[in-house]
């Protein structure tokens, strides 16, 4: 999931008054946001990639599980 993605999902969340869990998205979603943003040097950016991955699928199962 994207940090849109993330922040799409937090928003159904709150409309369904599920503040703690769309609290959760939201905060995955700006995480999320900071990785893309983040300047990688040659050296890391296969590392730096690793970590976005793991950090994307972590926030995308925790936000799905929420809602299903």
């Amino acid at each position: 999931m994207t940090a849109v993605d993330l922040k799409e999902q937090g928003n159904r969340l709150f409309s369904g008054r599920h503040y703690d869990d769309a609290a959760q998205c939201y905060t995955k979603a700006i995480v999320s946001k900071m990785f893309e943003e983040m300047p990688v040097s040659d050296s890391d950016e296969e590392h730096n990639t690793q970590l976005e991955l793991q950090n994307t699928s972590n926030s995308s199962l925790a936000c799905n599980d929420v809602v299903n």
